[in-house]
């Protein structure tokens, strides 16, 4: 828990002054998405073996500040009700992140805003808590927002990318998992 704190401090602190440096650029956004999570296999090395990982339900919230008006440093918090055979019963993933976001602009109503993400996960259960505690972990996750300039008020875009965790684990073992492809639609505010 006090890794938590001093991480999501860590997080406040670089946002503040991230959000002073963007005072001047002309559009900051701020959204939210929601999809599914795809399946995958969670690797326990203690046991040397696969977990079966079911799909879920993906909900995300971002708030992306543009230091230029094609680059921008934004945090994100992520939050997924997958199935984990390991435990024989639904977790709760949640997630904050830092996001390195370039945007390209396809068309005039068009654009295309690829995010990569440094988080910091937690895997929780009823099982695991009475089992070594939740799983803590590094996420290194990908979007790629598609973007439709419909309207002044909002804009809709398609999100495809995935989520990893490339290190993790809790008292009793360590867990990690490759790519889980997640597809998201959702709806980007000025």
């Amino acid at each position: 828990m006090k890794n938590l704190k001093t991480i999501v401090g860590l997080l406040f602190t670089i946002m503040m002054g991230v959000s002073m440096l963007a005072q001047d650029a002309k559009k900051n956004e701020y959204g939210f998405s929601v999809g599914l999570l795809s399946g995958g296999d969670v690797y326990v090395a203690e046991f040397d073996q696969n977990f079966d990982l079911e799909s879920g339900v993906s909900i995300l919230a971002f708030y992306d500040f543009f230091i230029t008006p094609g680059f921008a440093i934004g945090i994100n918090g992520n939050f997924a009700l997958p199935y984990l055979a390991l435990f024989d019963e639904n977790v709760t993933f949640y997630e904050l992140a830092l996001a390195l976001k370039p945007r390209f602009s396809l068309s005039d109503k068009v654009s295309y805003k690829p995010g990569f993400n440094l988080g910091y996960r937690i895997i929780a259960s009823d099982e695991l808590s009475e089992d070594g505690g939740a799983i803590q972990g590094l996420g290194l996750n990908l979007t790629n927002e598609l973007q439709f300039h419909i309207s002044k008020g909002f804009t809709p875009f398609l999100d495809v990318g995935f989520i990893t965790q490339a290190a993790g684990g809790n008292d009793e073992f360590n867990a990690t998992f490759s790519p889980l492809i997640v597809i998201r639609v959702g709806l980007a505010f000025n």
